[in-house]
């Protein structure tokens, strides 16, 4: 953080912060509910461009430039409303913090809050890019009794394995789904695509 404005109370100059692009007003029923993916405020100022706070508060040689999904993030520096950024641990490295803007909230968000995995669920994720692999410890999070990985990467299959997955199945198999069927006699509480393929789908 480089600079706050009046009434920002949740940071200060010099903390480290992650952006996340679902602002979350935390006020109203979703928020409320701990459904804040579902913040129809945030949503809406995403949707017209502005920050939550109001705006759009940018401008380029006298045209309005919107913000895109609140973080106008592809520059040198961002101008957000608070509420769109996290606070994280100043020894946590940029790179690896980068994640929880987009890959842990849509992988491990699914898993904890979409699906819901009760302790004891049997789950299977399909496709093991960032997304997909946070799945697979949002649904360790949960407490899941068998967590089947697919994807068609050994080396992808191998870390999965590492953090928790207890089943791999190569998606390059003609198979997949079959093998998935017969690892847990007939199919999984929980289905995860996060393979932004066909096949991937098909499959889940």
């Amino acid at each position: 953080v480089e600079e706050v404005g009046p009434g920002v109370q949740s940071v200060r100059p010099g903390d480290h912060v992650a952006l996340i692009f679902l602002t979350q007003c935390g006020e109203c029923e979703h928020c409320l509910a701990g459904r804040p993916s579902l913040c129809a405020r945030g949503t809406q100022a995403n949707r017209e461009g502005r920050l939550l706070t109001g705006g759009p508060r940018l401008r380029l040689d006298g045209q309005t430039v919107h913000h895109h999904m609140g973080l106008s993030a592809f520059a040198e520096y961002a101008l957000v409303s608070e509420k769109s950024l996290v606070k994280i641990p100043a020894d946590l490295p940029f790179v690896e913090a980068s994640l929880f803007g987009c890959a842990v909230m849509c992988g491990a968000g699914t898993a904890l809050y979409s699906a819901g995995i009760r302790p004891g669920q049997t789950v299977a994720v399909f496709g093991l890019g960032g997304v997909g692999l946070a799945a697979v410890l949002g649904a360790v999070t949960a407490g899941a009794g068998r967590i089947i990985a697919v994807d068609p990467g050994e080396a992808k299959l191998a870390l999965a394995r590492s953090i928790g997955a207890s089943d791999c199945v190569n998606a390059g198999s003609a198979n997949a789904a079959e093998m998935v069927r017969d690892l847990t006699q007939g199919g999984v509480d929980h289905a995860i695509d996060a393979s932004s393929s066909l096949d991937g789908f098909g499959n889940a």
